[in-house]
């Protein structure tokens, strides 16, 4: 269902079921406006009556005029009835004696009641007066009565011009509120041309302009979209030129040995190309392996951090690289037993830690030292720290080695420039710090990653 057509429903509904819920309460104050109205006249006359048989001696002659019915008959088309009598004794004075009597007695007011004389139905008044100088008669009670005919039609057209009144509301505001539920849309039907008219690709921001304040949260939504699809472009766009660019020479010198070695005779000839075909395939292996982590690094960054412990993990990263240290010939080695909890993604806690210790195993010369530590700080921070006895970073280099493809001049391992900036952006997504140094006694490279201390 659209939008407007549940704004509509939404709207129209409720005031439809209010209208109809209302018509009880429309026929409930016609009938009483006009009973009112009416009953006043009936009232009138009964006092008139009363007044006259309060006169010492007239009670005998109190009754209504037969011109008096005549004139208020003229004026309302109804028929008009009473009925005088002694209360006690119980005696009739004047009129019609078959009125029905009121549905309770009493010695004096007013009561008001309806009923059937002679065929039709009738609203009657009763008044009771005491006699005040009469031995004859104590009390004095007077009925007038009314046939209903008029009443009731003016109660059905009052009643009609009510909801008369009524459906033409009910019409006047249904016509306001579509075209009000048409205005106020019109600002999302602007918005969705703007949307089609733009070209394939444009993730431009989307300006906010002349659109309801509800509808500013949902721009805000798609613009925050926007941004991150803008972003996940642009890291596959620089994941292809890194690619391209770190593949291209490697390939090159692929195809160069190749040539030759189809061209040599001499076995051993043949045998150092394929040597060195080999070497070119591994070391170009490790750059797509980093150029892949560095990718998922940046798509992981989104991802939920889970509560892991950073000691089994760094322990696990470390003995992973155990083979390669050996085969250059360095000592690696691990210092830490106690659990140390940290909010991350086990992936790239994992990547980060073997990013580090490789790092450290390439530079690193044969006969040297590799330590990695994970424990706390003063202020209960976790920290994973990693130290080599290569040849260091000079201080005024430590920032361009997290730059992507960077090696400082003179290097001699044969990594491709990646691992720190792997490093660094992970420990973005974990809200970590890294911070380079001198190994211990000045020598070689510490390398020190603090995480934020998860809470209990």
């Amino acid at each position: 269902m659209r939008l407007r057509d549940q704004l509509l429903l939404w709207l129209l509904l409720p005031m439809l079921v209010l209208a109809v819920a209302a018509i009880p309460l429309q026929v409930l104050r016609a009938r009483t406006q006009t009973q009112q109205a009416y009953d006043r006249t009936l009232t009138a006359v009964a006092l008139a009556v009363s007044r006259q048989a309060a006169i010492p001696g007239q009670l005998e002659s109190a009754q209504i005029p037969a011109l008096a019915l005549n004139v208020l008959a003229a004026l309302t088309r109804d028929r008009y009835a009473y009925r005088i009598a002694c209360v006690e004794p119980d005696r009739l004075l004047a009129g019609a004696p078959a009125l029905p009597p009121p549905p309770m007695a009493r010695t004096h007011g007013l009561q008001y009641y309806d009923g059937r004389y002679d065929g039709e139905r009738f609203r009657f008044v009763a008044l009771w007066q005491p006699v005040i100088g009469s031995q004859a008669c104590s009390a004095l009670l007077i009925q007038v009565a009314e046939s209903t005919a008029t009443r009731e039609a003016k109660t059905a057209s009052a009643l009609a011009n009510a909801a008369a009144v009524q459906l033409a509301m009910v019409v006047l505001a249904a016509i306001l509120i579509v075209f009000g539920v048409r205005r106020g849309l019109a600002p999302l039907k602007q918005l969705r041309e703007r949307m089609l008219s733009r070209a394939p690709g444009d993730l431009a921001p989307i300006a906010p302009r002349s659109v309801p304040r509800e509808v500013v949260t949902l721009i805000d939504a798609m613009n925050a979209h926007a941004a991150r699809q803008r972003q996940q472009t642009d890291q596959q766009r620089q994941f292809v030129a890194d690619a391209s660019h770190q593949l291209k020479t490697p390939l090159a010198l692929i195809r160069m040995h190749t040539d030759v070695a189809l061209r040599q005779a001499d076995p051993a000839r043949l045998r150092a190309e394929l040597a060195e075909i080999n070497d070119i395939v591994q070391l170009t292996s490790r750059t797509v392996h980093q150029l892949l982590a560095l990718l998922r690094s940046e798509a992981n960054g989104s991802q939920t951090l889970e509560r892991l412990d950073l000691t089994s993990l760094a322990r696990s990263a470390t003995e992973e690289l155990l083979p390669q240290a050996l085969d250059k010939g360095v000592d690696l080695g691990f210092d830490g037993d106690a659990p140390v909890p940290v909010l991350g993604q086990c992936h790239g806690l994992h990547e980060l830690v073997s990013n580090l210790v490789d790092n450290a195993l390439r530079y690193t010369p044969a006969g040297g030292d590799v330590d990695v530590a994970v424990g706390r700080d003063d202020g209960g921070r976790p920290v994973l720290r990693v130290v080599d006895t290569g040849p260091g970073i000079p201080p005024e280099q430590r920032e361009q080695v997290f730059e992507r493809f960077y090696r400082p001049p003179g290097s001699e391992g044969d990594g491709c420039g990646l691992g720190l900036a792997i490093v660094r952006q992970i420990c973005g997504h974990h809200g970590a710090d890294i911070d380079l140094s001198d190994g211990p006694g000045g020598r070689g490279l510490a390398v020190t990653v603090r995480f934020p201390a998860p809470s209990a």
